[in-house]
């Protein structure tokens, strides 16, 4: 399986490059009212194609999220700023934790058509973030032929330390990401 931009990853660029000039005025509540209106009426025939689709949205409006299945099959999606930094646990590195114990989320579940759909939480303190928009600090996203290649190996079974190097080796320009890659091999996984 290879990875293709598709028309929609076309389009959505063009949205975030529309969303970050026009729209970077606008009230944070209003902000994530804008970005309910663009995913809960939609409809996916998957989970995979859905939780796609909230990422590049997420990215479009400036932040960046995490996943969690839960018993009951729903998959509730987080804001990566979610939590608190444990200040107890040893570190190799010293750096400091961009959590800040956001609580939006938002819930992906399956309908009664077998469709996935988006829902806001019930709780409307997770409906907003407590924290700036929009960071200059999120990443760059990776090329499609890195996002293609890693799906090549992960396919043909290689191991994840011998696709971390192989990966490493074809493309050392790339601004390595860990949590990127790993999220990437458990899409094809």
């Amino acid at each position: 399986m290879s990875y293709v931009p598709s028309q929609s990853d076309a389009i959505a660029s063009l949205y975030a490059l529309h969303f970050y000039e026009i729209n970077t005025q606008m009230s944070p509540s209003t902000m994530m009212d804008n970005f309910y209106a663009r995913i809960i009426p939609l409809k996916f025939q998957s989970a995979k194609e859905a939780l796609s689709y909230c990422r590049q949205l997420a990215k479009e409006y400036g932040f960046t999220m995490k996943q969690e299945t839960s018993s009951n099959k729903n998959i509730y999606i987080y804001c990566s700023r979610e939590g608190v930094a444990d200040s107890s646990k040893q570190t190799k590195r010293k750096r400091s934790s961009i959590k800040c114990d956001c609580k939006w989320r938002i819930v992906l579940f399956k309908d009664d058509n077998n469709q996935w759909e988006f829902r806001k939480s019930n709780n409307p303190q997770h409906a907003q973030h407590n924290h700036d928009l929009i960071p200059e600090n999120i990443p760059a996203p990776w090329p499609p032929n890195v996002l293609q290649r890693i799906a090549e190996y992960a396919n043909s079974g290689f191991l994840t330390g011998d696709i971390r190097q192989l990966m490493q080796q074809e493309f050392p320009n790339l601004s390595w990401d860990e949590r990127r890659f790993y999220n990437r091999l458990a899409e094809e996984r």
